[in-house]
């Protein structure tokens, strides 16, 4: 889980994850939502043993840079 909170952006921001065993709980968090606090949660749910490699990216909204992070797991 990722708290995400910021404030002054100008728009909705948007949630990408790259990576077939990695998804997000939203692909947009609202600018209200943003400035109160919200909980972005990436699951991992590996369908194959080995290491698997993502990245979740959040831009819009006036972001610059953009806020990326890389994921990993393994099963």
């Amino acid at each position: 889980t990722l708290q995400v909170k910021t404030a002054d952006i100008t728009g909705d921001l948007t949630v990408a994850v790259t990576g077939a065993m990695f998804s997000a709980s939203t692909a947009s968090i609202s600018v209200a939502q943003a400035s109160a606090g919200y909980e972005l949660t990436v699951t991992y749910t590996p369908s194959a043993s080995g290491t698997h490699t993502g990245t979740l990216t959040i831009t819009g909204g006036g972001l610059n840079p953009a806020y990326s992070v890389s994921l990993s797991g393994k099963k």
